[in-house]
């Protein structure tokens, strides 16, 4: 029976030494260094609840941001259509990757591993991103060549080289080539510019040098050797690019600012005009920015069309964050120009010319978006615990959250910690809050933080601190907004490292509430 006791007690000893929990991975620890090829990037996502999925996401929000930040221009609405779709394209790709979606993906960008740590019913996810840097530098380069478009010039021989001035270049096109015959689409789309409707003649030439069937100007085309044929689609485009100079757009009205969380007051007002009167039923795509449920921003477009007195409405969404936004109105051409992306690669200077001609047919307004939180007496209660639960002497988030809204210019103090707070619900403590505090203050931001994982190695120590803030209306008794966020932090002083983790966390949750807070 001895003998029987020993060999169970041996087995169930290696059952358990095989089912430890697994050490973190190193890149875990320590964020890697990036190669010579690869940037390397490392995010973590919570889960309160315990919800992988849910936390996997939240990581791979972080690193699309980062991603985002790699490129070296801040995409603006009043940016030309093309750069916009580059843009757009490449985060798409950077999310297919990221979330395993092989449609859209992007070679580039590997989700190389990835980490699971439970503590509790909290889950957080870790991820290790593979970015290739020469990916980021290509679409840098293609971003940039969008947004310098080489200059002009011309093939004719007696257009003179030393021309740098495009208009010039585009009317000795047209002179240069008057004796080529017209087809009935350029001569149509003359009549309409000398009529002043710029619009409707920019179609026409875009027409005359697209070949939707062979049956098309046949006859025409028949007389044309391919020289001429060329040279016909400077001319047509050099038109078109005139025509397009007939537009133009004014700002009639818009509000200045607005408030986060309330609707615009008054619409954005534009008019548009050809030849200087009112260009009526044009296409103009207005471009705006929105924020998505992760935190970032994203640019929005809609297109419009211009009243029987070229007049332009439009009133954006509510908005969710403080800062100076605009809202951009440009001439929606992107439809009727596509059909000239395919052509020689000679002739697509000419389109670019066209290109940016359009994209010069824009106005904008800059918005101030404002947060009333400013202008509202608020009240901060954070504890900051341990890792058993018990609360910590310091509060160092809360100092951190007054010192940003402070800095920001908002009305908050920090009131004492009510120990009870982890035991009683949210609507008690907003009640117990009011009851003490509602002739000072009018709102509550409150929370806690927490020590969510700490780990000491050879002197060094990295921790992890987690928290969850509210912001509640103390009249009401309604919570206004919700955030959660986590910050990691490493050295070799514990008590520095804990009062350096729960600071980054209340700055984090500062930036965040003087943004979002209405």
């Amino acid at each position: 029976m001895k003998k029987h006791f020993f060999i169970l007690l041996f087995l169930l000893l290696v059952f358990f030494s095989c089912t430890t929990v697994p050490e973190a991975p190193l890149w875990v620890l320590e964020t890697p260094v990036d190669t010579e090829k690869s940037h390397l990037i490392v995010t973590a996502g919570l889960s309160p609840s315990g919800n992988e999925e849910e936390a996997t996401t939240a990581a791979i929000d972080k690193a699309i941001k980062i991603i985002d930040s790699l490129l070296d221009v801040d995409i603006q609405p009043d940016m030309p259509v093309e750069v916009i779709k580059i843009y757009d394209s490449f985060m798409n790709g950077v999310q297919d990757s990221l979330n395993g979606d092989s449609y859209g993906s992007l070679s580039g960008i590997v989700l190389k591993d990835k980490w699971v740590e439970v503590d509790g019913t909290r889950l957080i996810v870790y991820i290790l991103v593979d970015c290739n840097k020469a990916l980021i530098k290509s679409e840098n380069k293609l971003i940039e060549d969008k947004l310098s478009p080489p200059v002009l010039e011309d093939s004719i021989s007696d257009v003179s080289n030393d021309k740098v001035d495009s208009e010039d270049i585009l009317k000795d096109v047209v002179e240069n080539n008057k004796n080529i015959p017209l087809s009935e689409d350029e001569k149509t789309g003359d009549t309409l510019s000398d009529k002043g409707n710029g619009y409707d003649a920019v179609l026409s030439y875009i027409d005359a040098v697209v070949e939707e069937d062979d049956s098309k100007d046949s006859d025409v085309q028949e007389e044309v050797n391919p020289e001429d044929k060329e040279k016909i689609f400077k001319r047509n485009i050099a038109k078109a690019v005139e025509s397009v100079r007939k537009l133009s757009m004014e700002k009639v009205s818009g509000p200045d600012h607005a408030y986060i969380g309330e609707k615009f007051d008054k619409s954005f007002r534009v008019r548009i005009l050809s030849s200087g009167k009112p260009a009526v039923n044009l296409p103009v795509s207005v471009s705006y920015k929105e924020l998505q449920d992760n935190g970032r921003k994203i640019t929005r477009k809609t297109t419009i069309l211009s009243d029987s007195s070229g007049n332009l409405v439009f009133r954006p969404p509510v908005p969710g964050w403080a800062g100076i936004e605009k809202v951009v109105f440009c001439l929606d051409m992107s439809s009727t120009l596509d059909p000239l992306k395919d052509v020689d690669f000679n002739l697509l200077q000419y389109v670019d010319e066209l290109d940016k001609a359009v994209s010069e047919c824009c106005v904008s307004f800059d918005v101030d978006i404002r947060s009333r939180a400013l202008e509202i007496p608020t009240c901060i209660m954070i504890m900051d615990v341990d890792r058993s639960g018990n609360p910590i002497s310091k509060t160092d988030t809360a100092a951190a959250v007054e010192a940003e809204l402070i800095e920001a210019g908002f009305n908050v103090k920090i009131i004492p910690v009510d120990y009870r707070m982890t035991a009683m619900t949210d609507l008690e403590l907003i009640k117990a809050v009011k009851d003490q505090y509602s002739d000072s203050y009018s709102r509550f931001i409150f929370g806690t933080a927490e020590i969510s994982s700490f780990e000491e190695n050879d002197g060094s120590v990295t921790m992890k601190v987690a928290g969850k803030v509210k912001a509640a209306e103390l009249d009401s008794e309604n919570i206004i907004l919700s955030l959660s966020e986590q910050k990691r932090a490493r050295g070799r002083n514990n008590q520095a490292i804990v009062s350096a983790a729960f600071n980054s966390l209340g700055r984090l949750f500062g930036e965040r509430l003087m943004s979002e807070l209405p």
